[in-house]
C-alpha cells in the first residue's frame, strides 16, 4: 500500500466515523446526507448540513483528486445515512434476527441466507470489500438451499452464474456515473442480507475509480472480482470437505 493510499484510507476512516456520529446523534445532518444520495457534489440541492459533514474531510485536496474523493465521500456518507434504524442497531449487534425486515422481503427468491444455515459463524462481523460481500451473499444463498448445494447434477458449481455475480459484473462494466447510479441498489441488497460493507474501503475504491480513469476503474474492478471469487472458492472448498464420504454428484457415479 502506497503512502497516498494510506493517507486516503485514514481520511476515509475519519469521514466514516464522523458520519456514523452524525447519523446517531444529529437527525438534521442524517436527513441532509440521506437526501444527497444520487446527487453530484456540484448539485446545489445538497443541503448545507450535509456539506458541513463532508467539507472538513476534503481539506488540502486540489484538482481531480479532490473531485474524485469528494464524490466518493458524498456517496458513501449518503449510503450510511440511508440505513434504517434497525440496520444501524445491527451494526452494533450484527447477529441476524429470526424474522426478516421489510427490505428483505423484496430480495429475489433464493438469495437470502439464514442464521441457522449461514456458512459463516454468527460471530462473523468483519466488514468486507464490495466483491467479497457479494461473494459471501452467494455462499449464504447456496448454503440455505441444500437441495441445490451440489449443483444441477451435471457436476457444475451451485455458485455458477449466481445473481450476485451478475450484479458485480454489471458494476464493473460501468463508467463513473453508471457506478454511482447502480451502487445504491447493490448496497440495499447487501443490507437486506445483513452483510457488512467496509465503508472506508468503499470510499477509497470509489475515489480510485473516479481519479484514475480507465486504469483506476480496472484496478478496483479487479480487486472486487478477486474478492468475490476468492470468497466463493473458500466456501465451496469448505462445503466439499463437509460432504459425506461416498456422496458424489450423479455425474461422477460409475
Amino acid at each position: 500500500m502506497t503512502r497516498t493510499t494510506e493517507g486516503l484510507r485514514e481520511r476515509a476512516g475519519k469521514l466514516v466515523a464522523h458520519v456514523h456520529d452524525s447519523v446517531e446523534h444529529r437527525p438534521g445532518e442524517r436527513a441532509a446526507l440521506r437526501r444527497a444520495l444520487g446527487r453530484h457534489p456540484d448539485d446545489t440541492a445538497i443541503r448545507p448540513a450535509a456539506r458541513r459533514v463532508i467539507a472538513p474531510h476534503l481539506d488540502d485536496l486540489r484538482g481531480p483528486k479532490r473531485e474524485a474523493v469528494e464524490r466518493a465521500f458524498y456517496t458513501v456518507a449518503a449510503l450510511i445515512a440511508a440505513r434504517p434504524r434497525r440496520a444501524r442497531d445491527e451494526a452494533e449487534d450484527p447477529t441476524p434476527a429470526a424474522e426478516e425486515d421489510n427490505s428483505a422481503q423484496n430480495t429475489p427468491d433464493g438469495l437470502r441466507g439464514t442464521a441457522e444455515n449461514a456458512p459463516f459463524p454468527k460471530s462473523y462481523v468483519a466488514a468486507l470489500d464490495l466483491g467479497s460481500a457479494l461473494g459471501r451473499s452467494t455462499a449464504e444463498a447456496a448454503s440455505a438451499r441444500p437441495d441445490q448445494s451440489r449443483g444441477d447434477g451435471d457436476g457444475s458449481s451451485p455458485y455458477r452464474e449466481a445473481p450476485q455475480e451478475k450484479r458485480l459484473h454489471l458494476l464493473c462494466r460501468q463508467d463513473l456515473d453508471g457506478l454511482h447510479r447502480h451502487l445504491p441498489r447493490v448496497v440495499r441488497f447487501l443490507r437486506s442480507e445483513r452483510i457488512a460493507i467496509d465503508w472506508a474501503r468503499l470510499a477509497c475504491d470509489l475515489a480510485t475509480w473516479g481519479e484514475g480513469g480507465t486504469n483506476g476503474r480496472n484496478r478496483v474492478a479487479k480487486q472486487w472480482l478477486d474478492g468475490y471469487y476468492r470468497t466463493v472458492s473458500i466456501e465451496e472448498a469448505r462445503r466439499r470437505r463437509q460432504e459425506p464420504a461416498g456422496d458424489t454428484p450423479p455425474s461422477q457415479e460409475a
